[in-house]
């Protein structure tokens, strides 16, 4: 953790172990791949099998669950988003191959709860650029996590390495430690 960089919510240790999660998440290869244009928005929901998911700058994904989507890899690039709704069930987003979020994009839940979206990372690399956030429940136990400048992850971040830099925030939200990972 470089200086300037910032871990809040509960760092005490806990009482039970935490094991290594199973990373299940399914197979992409061969599916469509998903390209929303600047300022595109798209609502999808369900069980969705994406090839690569490229959202350019100010596009929207918006994913009402309950839902479970597959994606191959992802480049959020500029302003980008993934908004979950999850209000009439769970969501969980499984990327096969590594997400790069670019500056100012964003997965978060509409009501904001990290415990309404499950993120799961099969690839060796989760990058946040400036400025970028996430609000999830992040299971990515081979990828490493980069956060850049100004870069927030709020919620669980269950990964192999933690790379955080200069002014960059891990916020940690104590009670999905206590939710089970998945197996």
């Amino acid at each position: 953790i470089d200086g300037g960089a910032f871990v809040t919510g509960e760092t005490a240790g806990l009482v039970r172990e935490l094991l290594p999660p199973d990373v299940a998440g399914g197979d992409a290869s061969g599916a469509a791949g998903l390209r929303l244009e600047r300022r595109q928005r798209l609502t999808v929901g369900g069980d969705q099998t994406i090839g690569f998911l490229d959202l350019q700058a100010a596009s929207r994904l918006t994913i009402v669950g309950p839902a479970r989507v597959v994606v191959e890899s992802a480049d959020l690039q500029f302003g980008a988003a993934i908004s979950v709704d999850a209000s009439g069930g769970p969501v969980e987003i499984h990327v096969v191959g590594d997400l790069t979020l670019r500056e100012f994009s964003s997965i978060a839940a509409t009501d904001a709860s990290p415990a309404n979206v499950r993120l799961t990372l099969g690839g060796s690399s989760l990058y946040m650029r400036v400025l970028s956030a996430m609000a999830v429940d992040l299971v990515a136990p081979d990828a490493t996590l980069r956060l850049d400048a100004y870069a927030n992850l709020y919620g669980r971040a269950s990964v192999r390495e933690l790379d955080v830099n200069e002014a960059a925030g891990l916020h940690l939200d104590r009670a999905l430690f206590d939710v089970a990972p998945p197996r």
